[in-house]
C-alpha cells in the first residue's frame, strides 16, 4: 500500500499500529514495538517531525484517519472470507473490531 496526500498521513497510520491496535486488541500479528528498547508511538512522531520540519500540529486528525482506514481494511477482508475469497480462512466476526477501531478514532477528533 502507498499513501497520497498529506505526510502526517504517513504518520498516523504506523502510530496506530504502534501502539493502539495492539492495545485495543486488534492486532493481526504480535507487536514488537512493545518490547523494551522500542520507542513509544509518540517519540517515533517526534523523531519524523524532527527530521522532516514537518509539523504535528494537525497529527490527531491523520490518527483518526488511520482508525478509519484499518476498519475499512478489515470490512475489506471480512467481505473477501464471506465470498470465499481467502483461501479457507477465517477471522470470525469481525463487527466488535470495526465498531471498537472506529470508536476510538471518533474520540481522537472529539477530544
Amino acid at each position: 500500500m502507498s499513501t497520497l496526500g498529506g505526510p502526517l498521513t504517513d504518520v498516523g497510520l504506523p502510530m496506530f499500529s504502534w501502539d493502539v491496535a495492539p492495545r485495543l486488541g486488534v492486532g493481526l500479528a504480535q507487536s514488537v514495538t512493545a518490547l523494551p528498547g522500542f520507542s513509544t508511538a509518540v517519540q517515533m512522531a517526534e523523531s519524523c517531525s524532527l527530521k522532516t520540519g514537518i509539523g504535528l500540529g494537525e497529527l490527531a486528525w491523520y490518527r483518526a484517519f488511520a482508525h478509519l482506514t484499518f476498519a475499512a481494511i478489515v470490512l475489506g477482508v471480512q467481505a473477501r472470507v464471506a465470498a470465499g475469497a481467502m483461501a479457507g480462512q477465517s477471522f470470525g466476526d469481525l463487527a466488535a473490531t470495526v465498531a471498537t477501531v472506529a470508536e476510538g478514532g471518533l474520540a481522537i477528533v472529539t477530544e
